[in-house]
């Protein structure tokens, strides 16, 4: 049975008796390099394990702890930049903070990943990091949402502070920002133990079919946190708790964080295999040094591609609302609207961005739904009979590849149409098309690198440190799209744009083109 009807199969049920222990490889370069080779000679002195195929409901449980770190991502960071500017807190210190979550994972994420590498407990490897990383940022987020009533119970008697409330209130903002950064590095934890322990308990032949049900599930925490950030809350009880918006998503994600990781944990018992046979026990800086230089060629291509990518999918993750908002207020303008009447516009701009992200999350789900279907479909009718062993496992490589591809090429030709979007409904339409090549991008890079690690014997005990290296391509241009993003609103400004962030979104498009070119190599 082949790789995509397996995969199908693998969400009806249907199952091969032959499909147990079914290998999915990768063709990969020959490392000749003296340092890289003679670390592959020590790895191979490590001790395996047999790696089994799981069923199917155990597959999607174990997906479970991503799908709540995307409903936190889609219910906090939509709601974070509101709430520091709710404290008092300028526009510059609030971008400042909000740099703080790429930096994270450019700084820690690496770490993290190559520490748990190096972990052992009775626990696991990977179970305890993102149990910590859970909890930490569940923690971070309630103290965050509760920050002005703590800080002035502790600091004022009654809270009453009298003519000390202006201070006690810059040391409120001062607390947020502080939780603000710890809060982007608790993440990192959580994130890797996530998608390691995935490529830890998984064969090669189940790693793409366990990224399809992890891009599904984020797909759907994504649709899931976009609704909840849409209720209001406040006004769900009637304000008789004085609850915030803020305050009821935390405790929102602290249910759905604990429900999932819960539920991922307990579905899997780690082996408490350390990577490091000598005792001296984790070491973090030398695992990511040997797994730098001695990347293999196929995940050095994926994290090029994924550097210019992820410059693109800043601008569309942070401007979205911003975008629609610019679109109504041009709208707005043109139909003579008054001052008077410019707050009731800013909230149907900020309600039909938020719906703008609905229609996003929701084609995305679809997406990641039909497109493995339909790549089923194609090697069924068009790749059953052309070749079998490494040929045919090389031509679902290049479909994967060719895949990635041309839905680089698609997103970049969709931010560029921004610059031509005229009105908040066509930018609506924009954001949702561009669904189909974000649900791609949760799926295809991951598999092709869960492939990899999980195949290659010198890379299965370094599965975090790998993606801590991924996470730095990922997280790394974000940094710089956010630089690069000041400068074209600026320009943009100085040419007299009514709608900059166009311009920003079409900056993003030039990347995702040329993302789209470096994935031929892939093939």
């Amino acid at each position: 049975m082949n790789l995509f009807s397996r995969l199908i199969n693998s969400w009806t049920g249907n199952k091969s008796a032959g499909e147990s222990y079914y290998h999915f490889e990768l063709a990969t370069s020959d490392l000749d390099d003296d340092e890289h080779a003679e670390y592959n000679r020590s790895a191979a002195s490590l001790p395996t394990t047999t790696k089994t195929r799981l069923p199917t409901s155990r597959v999607i449980m174990l997906s479970l702890a991503l799908g709540g770190l995307q409903f936190f991502w889609s219910t906090i960071m939509a709601n974070l930049v509101p709430f520091l500017r709710s404290l008092g807190l300028s526009k510059p210190v609030v971008a400042a903070s909000m740099i703080s979550q790429p930096l994270s994972g450019t700084l820690v994420g690496p770490w993290v990943g190559a520490f748990s590498d190096g972990l052992q407990t009775k626990w696991g490897r990977r179970r305890p990091v993102m149990v910590l990383g859970a909890v930490s940022a569940t923690a971070l987020l309630i103290l965050l949402a509760w920050v002005d009533e703590w800080v002035h119970l502790l600091t004022c008697q009654l809270n009453q502070c009298g003519e000390y409330e202006q201070s006690v209130q810059h040391f409120v903002q001062g607390v947020a920002v502080t939780l603000v950064v710890g809060l982007s590095i608790a993440v990192q934890p959580f994130q890797s133990g996530a998608r390691s322990i995935i490529i830890d308990n998984l064969p090669a032949g189940q790693q793409n079919e366990a990224n399809v049900s992890s891009s599904r599930i984020i797909c759907i925490g994504g649709v899931a946190g976009f609704l909840a950030g849409t209720i209001d809350i406040p006004s769900v009880f009637n304000n008789s708790y004085q609850i915030t918006q803020l305050q009821g998503l935390a405790v929102l994600n602290a249910v759905v964080i604990t429900s999932s990781v819960g539920a991922t944990c307990f579905v899997f018992k780690e082996s408490s295999q350390s990577c490091f046979r000598d005792g001296r026990g984790p070491r973090p800086l030398v695992n990511i040094w040997r797994s730098t230089h001695g990347l293999p060629d196929v995940i050095r291509k994926v994290c090029m591609v994924q550097f210019f990518a992820w410059s693109a999918w800043y601008s569309l993750l942070y401007y979205t609302t911003t975008f629609i908002a610019e679109l109504a207020a041009v709208v707005a303008s043109n139909g003579g609207t008054h001052a008077v009447q410019s707050k009731a516009t800013d909230g149907r701009a900020l309600r039909t961005g938020v719906f703008a992200s609905l229609c996003f999350a929701l084609v995305a789900l679809s997406a990641a739904i039909v497109i493995p279907m339909i790549l089923a479909w194609v090697e069924k009718t068009h790749l059953g009979r052309t070749g079998e062993g490494m040929e045919k496992q090389t031509s679902n490589h290049a479909i994967l590849a060719r895949l990635w591809m041309g839905s680089q090429a698609l997103c970049g030709i969709l931010m560029l149409a921004s610059v031509v979007v005229a009105s908040p409904p066509q930018g609506v339409l924009l954001i949702s098309l561009l669904g189909v090549p974000w649900a791609v991008t949760q799926w295809v890079p991951l598999a092709i690198i869960g492939c990899e690690v999980a195949d290659a014997r010198h890379e299965e005990m370094h599965a975090g440190t790998v993606l801590g290296i991924h996470n730095v391509a990922i997280s790394a241009p974000q940094i710089l799209a956010g630089l690069m993003a000041t400068i074209v609103y600026a320009a943009a400004d100085a040419a007299g744009s009514r709608v900059p962030t166009a311009w920003v979104l079409a900056f993003g498009g030039c990347a995702a083109v040329y993302a789209s070119r470096l994935a031929v190599d892939l093939i």
